[in-house]
């Protein structure tokens, strides 16, 4: 019997043929698309307050637009799901529903072409270290990449080129033809225009980062690599996010002649935020600071040949200098140095790298002019006498 048969059947709709459930909540009626059917009942998907009810009179509405009803108890299966038990269900409507059945199932399914893989995005890698091309390559390997790698400048512009690919890896500093050169030739060719490139930089190269924008620069990777960072960093790449704003460092001249100190400070201030130079000669640093155009001069107070009062007067008898914030390192507390001046700040030892930085940040932010880290370059040294 067809009922019997229909029995097997628990349906599960696409757009061939819909089938609606008509039922009413308080004042509202509701007709919602079935997500199954079978003869024992429907699956209903729905955030509606159907758990307060137990038991409720429902329609059918079938793609002919006729109606049938039927009275079914009511089972939450999870949040937005439930299942509809028909309770008393004539045979007519009970006919009906395996006729439906058997003819959803007799329809020829629509082949459904499975979607082509898709081909996995290819990164050229430019470096003229075979080393970091290796250690990259094996990196964007295991992130499911195609590469394709160039050793020189020229030979990276041949080969996107010849055959473009969907994002550049870009070493800065090459021998011949730099990294800049390479952006600038990519922007002159339709092929290459639109291609976005990471730059590999080390930490000293950050400062010279914020005049690559226009010249299709959407970001760096910082060596060494991080392969969470190389990850990331690829994906808003080629997904085309809004460009990552490249970093404007703020310089910091550090004066010691503690290598320790230096060392320390190097190794840990975040390169992303400042560019630090050093200096162990404290009689060139009123010159050093004009002519790197620094955004706050560290003198480390304990490590130096002369008094620190003798170079903080360098600085504020020169009027080019008399601006440029000071911080200084020092263990001895009484130190009077500048003392009430506001562009002068005090970190003591020991300090970790956090409090240096907050103190970085708290002199840049008083600097004159702080907008564009200009400066006026009369070159002045200090000298003993001053």
């Amino acid at each position: 019997r067809l009922e019997e048969r229909a029995y097997l059947y628990w349906a599960t709709f696409d757009e061939h043929r819909p089938l609606y459930l008509s039922f009413r909540i308080g004042t509202k009626t509701f007709s919602l698309p079935i997500e199954e059917i079978s003869m024992q009942g429907i699956r209903l998907k729905a955030n509606l307050p159907l758990y307060d009810t137990k038991r409720s009179d429902f329609y059918l509405v079938f793609p002919d637009g006729s109606q049938e009803g039927f009275r079914g108890s009511i089972k939450r299966e999870d949040f937005g799901r439930y299942l509809i038990w028909y309770e008393d269900a004539s045979p007519v409507v009970r006919r009906k529903i395996a006729k439906y059945l058997q003819e959803v199932y007799s329809i020829p399914r629509r082949p459904v072409t499975p979607p082509e893989p898709e081909q996995p995005k290819k990164v050229l890698v430019v470096d003229d270290e075979p080393e970091v091309v290796e250690i990259l390559e094996r990196m964007l390997h295991r992130l499911n990449y195609r590469t394709a790698s160039a050793y020189s400048g020229e030979e990276a512009l041949e080969k996107a080129l010849e055959d473009p690919p969907d994002l550049i890896l870009l070493d800065l500093l090459m021998p011949g033809m730099s990294g800049e050169e390479v952006c600038v030739k990519l922007k002159e060719h339709p092929e290459t225009k639109d291609i976005p490139v990471l730059v590999l930089t080390a930490v000293r190269d950050i400062s010279r980062l914020g005049n690559l924008n226009d010249i299709g620069v959407v970001g760096y990777i910082p060596k060494p690599f991080v392969f969470e960072e190389l990850s990331d960093r690829l994906k808003s790449a080629l997904e085309r996010k809004p460009p990552l704003k490249l970093p404007r460092a703020s310089k910091v001249l550090l004066i010691s002649r503690d290598g320790d100190l230096v060392g320390y400070v190097a190794g840990t201030l975040d390169p992303s935020r400042y560019t630090l130079l050093y200096l162990t000669d404290e009689m060139e640093a009123v010159w050093r600071a004009l002519r790197e155009k620094v955004g706050v001069v560290v003198i480390d107070a304990d490590g130096l040949s002369i008094s620190p009062e003798v170079v903080y007067n360098a600085f504020r008898r020169n009027p080019a200098a008399a601006s440029i914030p000071l911080v200084i390192l020092t263990k001895d507390r009484s130190l009077k140095v500048g003392q009430g001046e506001e562009s002068v700040h005090f970190v003591f030892k020991p300090f970790d790298v956090e409090a240096l930085e907050e103190v970085l940040e708290r002199a840049l932010a008083h600097r004159p002019n702080s907008s564009d880290n200009t400066w006026s370059t009369t070159s002045l040294r200090t000298s003993s006498r001053s």
